[in-house]
């Protein structure tokens, strides 16, 4: 019999309004590269309801090799602390850790494939992918990722990160 397993979300300050009111549904997975270097993404079409269209769009996008940044894994972690290793890689202008909010995973969503482990995911993927991620940033052997999207009823506490300056910017929510 599975337990509820606690995990743990940052995110940037100027997405917890969204979060608050969709839940955390915009994760997704750098798995390869396409023909201009940038990251393609990993995208389930069953966690959502998907038109015909909207499949048939997807498709065309995988075949050019070029996929958008859109939900599929949310990015969870098993360590609490603020001080992220990754919260400032990329060229972003804002922190990703202005908020920490504790995910309270319900019994029956533990279990594979809905909570998954960096490490594992890790071995699917093209190793320059993993390699790039896990030098950047210390602590991934504690990622997790969730396989579909997390409701705002499943937030045990929104916390605000009151050991940094947080920068707002004018990026959308969530």
């Amino acid at each position: 019999m599975s337990r509820s397993l606690l995990l743990y979300h940052f995110c940037p300050q100027h997405a917890i309004a969204g979060i608050r009111q969709k839940g955390i549904v915009k994760g997704a997975l750098p798995w390869n590269r396409d023909a201009f270097g940038e990251h393609q993404m990993i995208r389930h079409m069953r966690e959502t309801s998907w038109t015909a269209r909207q499949i048939a769009r997807h498709r065309e996008l995988e075949a050019k090799g070029t996929l958008p940044r859109t939900p599929g894994f949310q990015w969870l972690t098993t360590n609490p602390n603020f001080e992220q290793s990754w919260c400032f890689l990329g060229d972003l202008e804002f922190p990703k850790n202005a908020y920490r909010i504790t995910v309270l995973i319900p019994p029956e969503k533990t279990v594979k494939p809905y909570v998954l482990e960096w490490p594992d995911l890790c071995k699917r993927c093209r190793p320059e992918s993993a390699e790039e991620l896990n030098t950047k940033a210390t602590d991934w052997e504690n990622w997790r990722l969730f396989y579909g999207p997390i409701p705002p009823s499943w937030f045990l506490e929104v916390q605000r990160n009151a050991g940094q300056q947080i920068i707002a910017t004018e990026h959308g929510a969530g």
